[in-house]
């Protein structure tokens, strides 16, 4: 099994945990198998095109999320939104020690 087909599987299973689909009632709203959702999931199967858009839109991700390919920027803005203020001002005071190290 290749590595990226494995990440793709792990980021697909936890986009549909988190929309609050099962397996089987995702595989009914995208026109599957739940079969094929365990292997897409488990990294067995690679994803077509078109399924990859029938998953994006009903998931509501993005292809690069998905596929792992997404800006960083936009990874970190969205992880950090769901912070309080004061969680966010220390992880921005936490990456401004962690570069000022780095530019050293």
């Amino acid at each position: 099994m290749e590595r990226r087909m494995i990440e793709i599987g792990e980021r697909l299973k936890k986009a549909r945990e988190e929309a609050g689909y099962s397996q089987e009632a995702f595989a009914e709203k995208i026109d599957c198998c739940a079969i094929t959702i365990s292997r897409w999931e488990n990294g067995h199967t690679p994803m077509k095109a078109m399924d990859i858009i029938k998953m994006v839109e009903t998931l509501n991700i993005s292809a690069d999320y998905l596929l792992g390919t997404e800006n960083v920027e936009v990874a970190i803005e969205d992880m950090i939104s769901n912070l309080s203020f004061s969680n966010r001002q220390i992880v921005m005071n936490t990456l401004k020690a962690m570069i000022s190290t780095m530019k050293s």
